[in-house]
């Protein structure tokens, strides 16, 4: 079994980087590939970073880019325009990196068209006009939803069918863990249950000759699979396949929230939860095991966690109440 390598992300990029996105953001300059954003070999994203350290270092992080320093950067712009999040890193496109960038309006994609390729995924999509999923479809691209999210935020009806009638399997995404459960059952189920509701509303409203009900295992695959070849890692993981990293999650069947099964891929999806996940390997490593944490000091991770909350509610001077909802005025 081989074992996954990851970019560490120092805390002088991650905070260079959220500087540059609130220096840049007025930034006038017309888009290209480089200004997609992206999580770059750096290690660099855009980010609300929630440590106090980070916040103090950016200052000096950002003098280095500018100054020539190691920031990792190199010269990135950022900006804001119409909807799209758009990046940091200039070298993106030339290092062979699959580009992400979030869009969620109409004729948000006009101004980029000769950056869109097969190696852009477009998180989102409500809101797109047809000409826009046609550049899409021309350009190779990829769709990844985000479907709880999109619902709660009120971003518009996740485009799950939309994408599909394009002939583009979407992957699934969280976009925003602090608002929505980041696991994938939720994801799944929230997909699966959506478009069975949106077809079969077109039938009894009359329509006929309706796209095909997504089954439970396409969805699993809309999980997995899609997910690996949207990241361009499909040749590594999101099958169990011989030479592949053993990246494997291992699911109980014998709790009672699924028992008795008789289907397994509709029990993953319409029934099981985090409390089903037992056993997980990442590039072979053990990393949960008895529905337990491999190597994780929950002990210390907990004040930490706490820490950065409470350093965020004081700095915007937010009322920190955890039962009726916002304060008056907030």
């Amino acid at each position: 079994m081989r074992r996954r390598t990851s970019t560490s992300k120092t805390p002088d990029i991650q905070a260079a980087a959220v500087h540059e996105l609130a220096a840049e953001a007025s930034s006038g300059r017309g888009m290209s590939r480089r200004h997609f954003l992206t999580s770059s070999a750096t290690g660099v994203v855009a980010g609300a970073i929630a440590t106090e350290a980070l916040a103090e270092a950016a200052p000096a992080a950002d003098h280095r880019r500018k100054s020539g320093g190691p920031s990792g950067i190199r010269g990135g712009r950022t900006l804001l325009k119409g909807g799209c999040v758009v990046s940091l890193d200039a070298s993106v496109g030339e290092v062979g990196e699959p580009i992400t960038v979030h869009v969620n309006g109409t004729n948000q994609l006009l101004p980029v068209a000769g950056a869109m390729g097969p190696d852009v995924t477009y998180i989102h999509c409500c809101n797109l006009a047809e000409a826009e999923w046609q550049m899409i479809v021309d350009t190779g691209g990829n769709v990844s939803i985000a479907c709880p999210i999109e619902m709660e935020m009120g971003h518009g009806v996740p485009p799950i069918q939309q994408a599909l009638d394009h002939g583009i399997r979407p992957s699934l995404s969280a976009d925003v863990e602090t608002e929505i459960p980041s696991e994938f059952f939720a994801q799944m189920r929230a997909v699966f249950t959506l478009q069975r509701m949106l077809l079969l509303a077109r039938q009894r409203a009359g329509e006929t000759n309706l796209p095909s009900l997504l089954t439970v295992r396409e969805v699993i695959e809309l999980a997995t699979v899609e997910g690996a070849k949207d990241n361009r890692l499909d040749q590594k993981v999101g099958t169990l396949t011989p030479g592949k990293e053993a990246d494997i999650i291992m699911l109980r069947i014998d709790q009672i929230n699924v028992m008795p099964v008789n289907n397994v891929y509709g029990a993953i999806v319409l029934g099981m939860d985090t409390s089903n996940v037992d056993t997980v390997f990442i590039g072979g490593e053990l990393r949960k095991s008895k529905g337990k944490l491999v190597g994780v000091d929950l002990n210390r991770v907990s004040p930490l966690v706490h820490q950065s909350r409470d350093y965020i509610v004081s700095k915007v001077g937010w009322p920190q109440t955890r039962f009726g909802g916002y304060l008056p005025g907030h």
